[in-house]
């Protein structure tokens, strides 16, 4: 009887190959379903943030923008009636508002703007008001250049802006007050919504909170001021990209509110910290 030798129970090299392929391809399907929900969390978290500022401080609103009435893109949804006009070719983007319903304010260039004059001026921090609150959501298309998102009274002196010397960096203005952001999400992330909040309180100060974490705190005193012009970008330095859910309130935000948001929903909060 013959006795066979050499008989190979190895793979060859065309099997090694397909194997190689099918776990490169499976790697590459969990790494897409994990920074998916990771996404997810990071605007879960914000959502949630921004949600909780409308109904804590909602019946001190003075403007509000969603953007979402097609017929008027700049309607104020507060009641109040300063309804932006969109200048320059300036209109809502129905494509990517930043909770992926309605619309959002859409600047595709730097001379373009919305504004609205506030007839009878608005007194802020005055009527026992003991602050104010500024939040939006973001989303740039261009990440360099001095960009303004927000001004008041048509100054700078009450704006909120992307410097072209910091480009990466959002920088606060009100009064004499002068603030900026070491994080640069707002103005340089081009493939993403961001959310910031400003809130003034007259006991303890300035609060600035980026993705709803407070990244500033300052303790300098902004006087009372009255409000008679809201414009969101500015002419010849517009912001470039989205801007969405815009609210002005004429109340502040604790620190501890937003600590409540967090134990509210930590698992969701821990996905938003590991993206």
């Amino acid at each position: 009887m013959k006795k066979i030798t050499g008989v190979n129970k190895g793979f060859t090299l065309i099997e090694l190959l397909v194997v190689i392929s099918i776990i490169g391809l499976l790697s590459s399907v969990v790494l897409a379903s994990l920074q998916s929900a990771r996404e997810k969390g990071r605007v879960s978290s914000i959502l949630t943030f921004d949600t909780f500022n409308y109904h804590k401080l909602g019946a001190s609103v003075i403007a509000s923008y969603n953007f979402d009435d097609s017929s008027n893109y700049g309607k104020d949804d507060s009641g109040n009636g300063y309804n932006l006009t969109l200048m320059n070719g300036a209109t809502g983007d129905t494509v990517s508002p930043y909770n992926g319903t309605g619309g959002a304010l859409n600047l595709s260039s730097i001379s373009q703007y919305a504004t609205v004059l506030v007839s009878p001026s608005q007194s802020i921090m005055g009527q026992g008001s003991k602050g104010f609150t500024i939040s939006a959501w973001t989303k740039a298309a261009l990440n360099s250049g001095s960009r303004f998102i927000l001004r008041l009274n048509n100054t700078n002196s009450y704006s909120i802006f992307c410097d072209n010397n910091s480009p990466s960096k959002l920088n606060f203005i009100f009064s004499s007050t002068f603030l900026q952001t070491t994080t640069g999400s707002v103005c340089s992330d081009v493939s993403s919504y961001h959310n910031f909040t400003f809130t003034y309180d007259t006991s303890i100060g300035t609060t600035i909170f980026i993705d709803g974490k407070s990244v500033i705190t300052d303790t300098t005193v902004i006087p009372a001021f009255s409000l008679t012009q809201i414009d969101l970008g500015r002419s010849g330095a517009s912001f470039t990209g989205d801007i969405d859910a815009v609210r002005i309130y004429n109340e502040s935000l604790l620190a501890s509110d937003v600590q409540r948001i967090y134990a509210d929903g930590l698992l969701t909060h821990s996905l938003a910290d590991s993206n």
